[in-house]
């Protein structure tokens, strides 16, 4: 009897917290809603309307010398051109700073070189005081950020500006799938394994999902820092990375729960510009970066922590009670597990198609007992913290 309490309790949360989800959804997509004639184009060759806010791009890059020329190509195709771009050149040995520079000529671009050990004297972690000091040097306010692995789409600083007319002093908080499993359009790189690909991209679903969702529930707790705009004068006033310089990673996540905490901005949805990024070569090499991305974990908002904690500890449970029902002779736990998948197609179909993502959504099954295990046994590691960049 303690079993089938303990396993239907956890199915009961998940219900009702997928279904929440769902409504959170909704709601934060109707409240980012631009108003009708302020749409953002997605033809390269159409203008936007003025006035309209010039954008800092900032990228904080390390040996990044092979990906970047894909990132300012999509900078220089901007819909939107960017005011400025700035290169956070964090002590690169290989040729990030001239692969860089021979795009002046295409870009209000400026590399700013950052020697060895300057993050430590400050305090802060490599990538954040590349970001830091990148957010000092910019000339205009509305600043837009994203990766050196990344290739926005030309609308894309044309989608922020659009979000930063309506609400200027907004947080808005982009969507950036991975790409596809090799062989199909915008395909993942080809050493990629396509069912690693699969995977990394629903994960990257899932959790694109929960961060929208949470934003319409009024308990937002993440953003993606490969699509990501907010002003300058916003970010002073929060005392830049200072409440967070312990954390290895956050600069996105913990950015936008102290704005929530404070009160000190809206935040917006932005989700009609997915920014392209790769995945992980190697199953190793995605559980590596995951755990630096979920260190920061460890100085999360406590009400935050502890909802994500019941959300993903349930939905382990959930799958464990297939094998423990099942060495008893029972249906029970396959059953649970069942409606609960079906529930969770209902859920998530729409969101996929909104987020360009539908192509993970026929083996949703497997995928999701894929993201189960990670959040069951990795995702935890992200606490111990790592030491690396």
């Amino acid at each position: 009897m303690s079993l089938v309490v303990l396993f239907a309790g956890a199915f009961a949360v998940q219900v009702v917290a997928w279904l929440a989800l769902a409504v959170g959804f909704a709601r934060a997509r109707h409240r980012s809603a631009l108003p009708e004639g302020t749409e953002a184009t997605r033809e390269a060759a159409s203008p936007l309307p003025l006035p309209v806010p010039p954008f800092t791009v900032i990228v904080a890059a390390r040996n990044e010398a092979a990906r970047l020329p894909a990132l300012l190509e999509a900078l220089a195709a901007q819909t939107h051109p960017p005011a400025e771009v700035l290169i956070a050149d964090d002590g690169s040995t290989d040729a990030t700073a001239e692969v860089a520079a021979s795009f002046r000529d295409r870009l209000p671009l400026r590399v700013l070189a950052i020697p060895d050990g300057e993050a430590a004297a400050a305090g802060l972690p490599r990538k954040k005081h590349a970001l830091a000091t990148a957010i000092a040097a910019a000339q205009h306010d509305r600043l837009a950020f994203t990766d050196a692995d990344c290739v926005p789409p030309p609308h894309w600083l044309a989608a922020f500006a659009q979000h930063a007319r309506v609400a200027p002093d907004a947080v808005l908080i982009g969507h950036s799938p991975t790409r596809r499993a090799p062989g199909s359009q915008a395909a993942a790189a080809p050493g990629t394994p396509p069912w690693l690909a699969t995977l990394v991209r629903f994960e990257t679903f899932v959790t694109a999902f929960l961060t929208v969702a949470a934003l319409g529930l009024g308990r937002p707790y993440m953003a993606v820092g490969r699509s990501l705009s907010y002003p300058r004068s916003l970010f002073d006033r929060l005392g830049g990375f200072a409440h967070q310089a312990a954390s290895l990673s956050g600069d996105d996540d913990l950015l936008v729960q102290e704005v929530h905490r404070h009160r000190a901005a809206p935040l917006r949805a932005v989700l009609d510009a997915p920014v392209l990024t790769g995945p992980p070569a190697t199953l190793g090499a995605w559980l590596r970066q995951k755990r630096r991305h979920t260190s920061a974990g460890r100085f999360y908002d406590r009400v935050a922590l502890a909802l994500l904690a019941v959300f993903h500890l349930t939905h382990g449970l959930v799958w464990l009670g297939v094998p423990v029902f099942w060495a008893t002779g029972s249906w029970t736990g396959a059953g649970l597990l069942a409606i609960l998948l079906l529930i969770q197609r209902g859920v998530l179909r729409g969101p996929a198609e909104a987020l360009s993502v539908a192509d993970v959504m026929p083996a949703w099954p497997l995928w999701m007992w894929g993201y189960a295990l990670y959040n069951s046994f990795v995702a935890p590691l992200g606490g111990l913290g790592v030491r690396r960049w």
